[in-house]
């Protein structure tokens, strides 16, 4: 089974934005997005715009301890990817969730490409 979500979708006639949440093969966080469209190349000079963050599993699981431990229904993989999608379903997810990284301090690398 995969373990991934959804954390937002928005399809326009200019520009259309998808990210998701997923545990990748390493068994670490990976949140991936993708904006493309006549927008996207105004402002990169091409159709689309990919971004991600990833961590190892070793801070994956960092994370879900902090958040359990702060109260959150939070012990392991599906249900990190649930609070992900209750808490960060927004067009800014990525920056929200790279906010919520570093404030944990969370190791995490990020990736982008236009």
């Amino acid at each position: 089974m995969k373990k991934q979500i959804t954390l937002y979708e928005k399809d326009l006639p200019n520009i259309s934005i998808h990210i998701n949440a997923n545990i990748n093969k390493d068994g670490g966080l990976q949140i991936e997005g993708i904006d493309t469209g006549e927008n996207v190349e105004k402002i990169w000079g091409d159709w689309d715009y990919e971004y991600y963050i990833n961590t190892d599993k070793e801070n994956k699981n960092k994370l879900i301890k902090q958040l359990k431990n702060k109260g959150f229904k939070v012990s392991n993989d599906m249900e990190l990817l649930r609070y992900l999608k209750q808490h960060y379903a927004v067009n800014e997810a990525y920056t929200e969730i790279k906010s919520l990284l570093t404030k944990e301090n969370i190791e995490f690398k990020i990736f982008t490409w236009a």
